[in-house]
């Protein structure tokens, strides 16, 4: 039996989203600070490399968003057995879950090593960018595997209602991560300096704590090497439930940074100066979302959990508070946001170009935080309530219904500015339409008109 952890199932929301969320707040501030201390070093090596980091972000995104995908498929189902209080195929999706997200992220880290040039040389343009780009990512994705792993014993931890324990590994990994990063980077003693080849290698093996303090929890309350999870009938089984679900869950995700990567080709067309600029806001914005972020990460599993144990009042309950809360907080993370742009900016360039579209944009995109995040709440009821196909459609719809016709602006009207207000547009459309398909979505199972 899983031992006595956050209980998902019953009590206040409020009280339980809070106490989670200040539990998560170490653990989202050590993913978020992964890059930011990336980006705060490698900004130190000049302005070719934070533009190859730029180039790097989306790529490192949708390899990334595969391995979220898995890791919230097996968290989801995990959820569902433990509201049906069923330990025995809990320890057993566990198992399986990670035997394939480990098996993929070693298919896609070694085939994506081998193209990645190709991949490179038919986007990015200036030289000395290029070749920074590709040294990072060809270590990048070889060590892709302790990445992944990282990311799914991370939420099954959360699932099984221990994020302090959680919390504490990742930490760990985000303090390794300075001291790989200084060293690596930069050279110490008889340690030759590596740039962005040590960038990348200090992310792999600072990631390597998280797996291997999150199994020993997982281990440590829940038995996982049993003989029925290693019965390859079941496993076949499991496996075919966690594709069905994570397909859709990792087309959902991953057109996110799909997205990125067309802005940052849009970005590209203006120069490698607004290219550094989008970068740089992709690194500052994260610190908005510390708050919601942690609170999102108790959502997945507080849903699913109840959707296992047929709550639905409750699901209810958790859809609008957690969306009014999304919306309340980032809107005043936006104000503040506008207020500090420029002394933020300068922490991570030196260019006075750059730190002027970048101060622009980040002025601008502000104030779509908040919806952002009140869509991704919604999504988060979709996949709760077992329905990854219908979030994934929800990305899709916010995506290329909104944000790329509206950026691809920039083009029509020669104005780079459109990227900016183009995301901001899309933002505020998206959370419009996900607040009130989730709201529709809960009525309708409440009433027994969807099961």
């Amino acid at each position: 039996m899983a031992s006595k952890g956050q209980n998902y199932l019953q009590g206040s929301i409020l009280q339980t989203m809070i106490a989670t969320g200040l539990s998560m707040v170490p653990a989202t501030l050590a993913m978020s600070l992964f890059n930011i201390v990336d980006t705060f070093f490698i900004g130190r090596l000049g302005i070719d490399m934070l533009a190859a980091m730029g180039f790097c972000l989306p790529i490192v995104g949708v390899v990334t968003c595969v391995f979220n995908g898995m890791s919230t498929a097996v968290m989801t189902l995990l959820s569902h057995a433990l509201g049906r209080r069923d330990d025995r195929e809990a320890a057993r999706i566990i198992l399986h879950g990670l035997m394939l997200i480990l098996m993929l992220s070693l298919v896609i880290g070694g085939g994506g090593a081998l193209c990645i040039r190709t991949i490179c040389e038919a986007w990015i343009e200036t030289p000395a960018v290029l070749d920074a780009a590709c040294q990072y990512l060809v270590v990048w994705l070889c060590g892709a595997f302790t990445i992944s792993l990282g990311m799914g014993t991370n939420k099954l931890v959360l699932a099984l209602g221990h994020p302090r324990a959680s919390a504490g590994w990742m930490l760990a990994g985000l303090a390794s991560n300075v001291v790989f990063d200084i060293v690596l980077i930069f050279g110490l003693g008889p340690i030759p300096a590596m740039g962005m080849i040590g960038a990348a290698l200090a992310t792999v093996l600072a990631q390597a704590l998280t797996p291997a303090g999150c199994l020993w929890i997982i281990h440590k309350h829940l038995r996982i090497f049993t003989r029925e999870a290693l019965d390859m009938r079941l496993w076949k089984r499991d496996v075919v439930d966690i594709l069905r679900f994570s397909v859709p869950t990792i087309l959902g995700i991953a057109i996110m940074p799909l997205t990125g990567i067309i802005a940052t080709s849009l970005a590209a067309h203006f120069g490698d100066r607004v290219v550094a600029a989008m970068a740089c806001i992709a690194r500052i914005e994260v610190l908005a979302f510390v708050i919601p972020m942690s609170v999102g990460m108790a959502l997945n599993p507080m849903l699913a959990q109840n959707y296992g144990a047929h709550q639905l009042e409750r699901i209810d309950q958790i859809r609008r508070i957690s969306q009014a809360f999304a919306g309340i907080f980032l809107l005043v993370a936006a104000a503040l946001m506008s207020i500090f742009a420029e002394p933020l900016v300068r922490i991570f360039i030196e260019d006075p170009d750059a730190i002027d579209i970048a101060v622009t944009g980040m002025r601008i995109v502000a104030w779509g935080f908040a919806g952002q995040e009140i869509h991704r709440f919604g999504c988060f009821v979709y996949n709760g309530c077992n329905r990854p196909g219908k979030s994934a459609l929800l990305k899709v719809i916010k995506i290329a219904g909104f944000s790329l016709p509206l950026m691809m602006l920039s083009l029509v009207f020669d104005d780079m500015n459109w990227l900016f207000y183009g995301r901001l547009i899309s933002e505020i459309l998206g959370s419009l339409l996900a607040w009130y398909l989730a709201r529709r979505l809960v009525r309708l199972i409440m009433s027994g008109k969807e099961t």
